[in-house]
């Protein structure tokens, strides 16, 4: 079975499976980018539901950098669940796996506030540590760095979830890249409003490489924005590195994309808003991580 074959299949059961968990009251497992940010009732916030979501089947990934993503898991109220993270092979990334913390803002639920955990994760719905009795979901940020020395190819990535005999898993593939982030050496930047989209973490580094308006100095506080932010930079430190191949108006071009923007129309724009909602960053970071040679 080709590629793209073996993807749809995949997606396919992933429905089923999601479908078949919501029709028995089972336990289910979701993973959006960190791009869509999820409430405490299994919804994706306002801000963040712009566009159609992204299915997170085939992950592009470069190395020296991270992947992230928000896991939602729910399960019957009331029962134990474990979070698990499987890969294939073993041992190739770094990952990283933090709770996410809601925060009260007017009527909606907004999570920004991390807590690290370790796997595997018990855990049950409601969470008394929250104390919301409606809570209809779980949320997890999952952080995967992938090492510089690992092999360009295609590793397994499934987050899982169990009660009592029951798994509910997530299949997913991530296409490791030829492309290496150089070595980088973050500083914190000042976060915007958790109120805004989630996108708009990417705006201060991206204005700063783009249109040479310096990013404001913040505080190192971890959060989901930060960590949005972080990635970016990562992204942008891989597009130093393009740029000397293909100019900067190419590069400009390229992760601009999503947007259909040029460097000018960025640089002039007060609002950043798109067809794809949030997610528009996305099709340039995937543009940074193919290792084109030839202007998009």
């Amino acid at each position: 079975m080709s590629w793209r074959g073996r993807v749809g299949l995949l997606s396919r059961l992933a429905a089923v499976a999601v479908l078949l968990a919501g029709m028995l009251g089972a336990q289910s497992i979701t993973v959006y980018s960190e791009f869509r940010r999820v409430d405490p009732f299994g919804r994706i916030v306002p801000q963040d539901r712009g566009g159609e979501p992204r299915e997170i089947l085939s992950p592009l990934a470069a190395r020296n950098a991270h992947l992230t993503f928000h896991v939602v898991v729910e399960a019957p109220p009331g029962k134990y669940f474990y979070l698990v993270v499987g890969t294939n092979p073993e041992k190739v990334f770094q990952i990283s796996v933090y709770k996410e913390m809601w925060r009260r803002e007017g009527k909606a639920w907004i999570p920004d506030r991390l807590l690290p955990v370790t796997l595997p994760y018990l855990g049950q719905l409601p969470d008394r540590y929250h104390g919301l009795p409606n809570q209809k979901v779980e949320c997890f940020l999952l952080d995967v760095f992938v090492p510089a020395g690992v092999n360009p190819g295609r590793v397994k990535l499934e987050p899982q979830v169990n009660v009592g005999d029951s798994w509910a898993i997530y299949p997913m593939e991530v296409r490791i890249s030829v492309v290496a982030a150089p070595a980088l050496r973050i500083q914190p930047g000042r976060q915007p409003g958790v109120k805004l989209p989630a996108d708009a973490a990417v705006l201060g580094p991206l204005r700063e490489y783009l249109c040479g308006t310096p990013e404001k100095r913040g505080d190192s506080r971890e959060s989901i924005r930060q960590i949005i932010r972080r990635n970016a930079l990562e992204d942008l430190a891989i597009a130093r590195q393009l740029e000397k191949q293909l100019g900067k108006e190419a590069v400009a071009k390229g992760i601009l994309r999503g947007l259909g923007w040029d460097r000018a129309s960025f640089c002039a724009a007060k609002e950043v808003t798109g067809p794809l909602g949030p997610e528009w960053y996305l099709r340039g970071r995937d543009f940074l991580r193919q290792g084109l040679t030839s202007p998009p």
